[in-house]
């Protein structure tokens, strides 16, 4: 380790020095982190793949709107209706057929998009946030997850819904971040409107 003169010395200059900050863990004991290194590191990894795939998967619902409340409908009646399992999976592969090409691809890519995000959904929030930042990022992560909450007015949600979509909003103000995508904005301006 390099020696410092003492008498000019300041308390950043030996962490510098030592190379290592000494923080507290959850169970109290005391762990040294470089200082170089981000404390959110993987939670930031983490987090960018999920925002592109959560964007990813916007667009396709855009895409997909217009054709969803037709096909939902049909095959809730088909469900409804059929019985015999081989007869309804057949029925279902004639209606995905009849809706066209551009829903099938748009509903084939959602559901790989939805199953490439289960594994970093699970390590991002089984990772604690260390940073503001880190918080924030896991909140928009909740907001996409959560979007429904966003759909319809502030006044309109439950208690649960309202108190938790005001948390995000929270979070996500007080580290200085807007919220994840255009929609939520314009719904909370609304709200604030109000």
């Amino acid at each position: 380790m390099q020696q410092v003169d003492s008498s000019r010395a300041t308390r950043r200059d030996f962490v510098r020095l030592t190379g290592a900050a000494v923080a507290s863990t959850a169970a109290g004991k005391a762990i040294a982190t470089p200082i170089e290194t981000d404390a959110d590191a993987e939670l930031m990894a983490i987090g960018e793949q999920l925002i592109a795939l959560y964007e990813h998967e916007t667009e396709l619902l855009q895409i997909l709107a217009p054709y969803r409340d037709v096909y939902d409908d049909r095959l809730e009646a088909i469900v409804v209706e059929e019985t015999d399992k081989a007869r309804g999976r057949e029925l279902t592969a004639e209606l995905r057929q009849a809706m066209g090409p551009e829903f099938n691809a748009a509903d084939d890519e959602h559901a790989l998009i939805v199953a490439a995000m289960d594994e970093p959904e699970r390590r991002m929030f089984g990772l604690p946030a260390h940073t503001v930042r880190g918080l924030a990022l896991k909140a928009a992560c909740a907001a996409y997850q959560n979007s429904e909450l966003w759909e319809v007015p502030f006044d309109d949600l439950d208690r649960k819904d309202n108190f938790f979509r005001h948390l995000i909003e929270a979070v996500l103000g007080f580290a200085g971040h807007p919220l994840p995508f255009a929609t939520l904005a314009a719904l909370s301006s609304e709200r604030s409107e109000s």
